[in-house]
Order: structure tokens, then sequence, then C-alpha cells
């Protein structure tokens, strides 16, 4: 057991790039279940996960996303990874979740059950699946 633990966060990589096909329901599940279970303040799991996987709902929010960087007020210093953001999401092919079927959106909470959600996305063979 200790080994597979071991192995699972020495070979976790991010994923961009992703297959048109979803995952199945039960594996999705399981995926957003280890999520909440990721340690909190006070131990109470105050996590709420939203899984979107309907095509007109992403490309909406995408569209949505893309006007809200265009309105992005950048200056020439700024922080670089924001002026990035602002030049790609003028692009016509921008989609910042980069096509993946299935969009995990996290809902309250601290940042730190993102850590368990990756790392059970790569113990099963998904990379960051849902991010």
């Amino acid at each position: 057991m200790k080994q597979q633990v071991l192995s699972c966060i020495e070979t976790r990589r991010s994923v961009r790039s992703y297959e048109a096909k979803q995952i199945p329901d039960d594996m999705r599940d399981e995926i957003l279940k280890a999520a909440v279970y990721a340690p909190s303040g006070s131990n109470n799991q105050s996590w709420l996960f939203t899984a979107i996987q309907n095509r007109k709902i992403l490309e909406d929010l995408n569209e949505q996303v893309r006007i809200g960087f265009g309105l992005l007020s950048v200056a020439e210093n700024d922080y670089p990874a924001k002026i990035r953001a602002k030049q790609n999401a003028q692009k016509e092919d921008y989609n910042f979740y980069y096509h993946a079927p299935t969009l995990r959106k996290r809902n309250g909470g601290l940042f730190r059950c993102f850590g368990e959600y990756v790392f059970s996305c790569s113990c099963i063979g998904f990379g960051n699946l849902l991010d």
C-alpha cells in the first residue's frame, strides 16, 4: 500500500489534452467523494463540488470567461500570468478548461481539498481529469 501511494504521488501529472468521451458516472462520483473527504478546518469538510458535463453549458461558460478576461484591467508591469490570461482569452480558439468533457467546480472551503482531488484522479489513471 505504501509503495502504491508513493507511486501515485511521484507519477501524478497535470493534463491539458482530453478525450471527448465522458468518464463513467461511478468513477466521477468516486473522484468527487475523495475530494469531499479532504482535511478541513475543524474537520467539517464543508466542500461543495459541481461537475459540469453538459457541452452547451461548458461552451457558454467559456464564452463568459473570455468576456470577463476581456474586461480585465491589465497594466504593462502586471503579473505575467494575468497578462497572458487576457491575451489568450482574446484568441478565437481559447478554451479555459482545455475542452475537457467534464469541468469540476469547487465551492466553499479552503483550497486544501484540491490536493486530495488531484491525487485521487491520478491514482486511478486520470491525471487532473476534472479540473
